[in-house]
């Protein structure tokens, strides 16, 4: 249902990858274990392609405490300001893990040229 990585950025260090058509954001209590077990407070990152698709809502945050995430700060990043480098990063995680967008709400076509 997801997958929780680390990445190499300032802003967003942590980001839950949605691995199904199923949305990780019904796995909260689930996702914040798991970070709690990390030790990990900050910003995360939801990449929601699996879920949403190609939409403007594929990207949300919120931040997390270090036992809950904060319920007011949950945010659709808007693509036209969101930081380019973790869309590449994002798109080439997928391209290497294209079994995922199989499982995913992508059209067979989108899941051929997701690149």
């Amino acid at each position: 249902m997801f997958n929780i990585r680390q990445i190499d950025n300032n802003i967003f260090p942590i980001v839950v990858i949605a691995t199904s058509y199923n949305n990780p954001l019904s796995c909260l209590n689930s996702i914040a274990e798991h970070l709690h077990d990390k030790e990990f407070s900050g910003k995360v990152l939801f990449d929601l392609l699996c879920s949403n698709g190609l939409e403007s809502n594929r990207f949300m945050s919120a931040v997390f405490d270090g036992v809950k995430f904060s319920k007011n700060t949950f945010k659709v990043e808007s693509l036209d300001t969101f930081p380019s480098e973790i869309v590449e990063n994002q798109n080439a995680y997928f391209s290497n893990h294209k079994w995922l967008l199989e499982n995913s709400i992508l059209s067979n076509h989108q899941v051929i040229n997701f690149h």
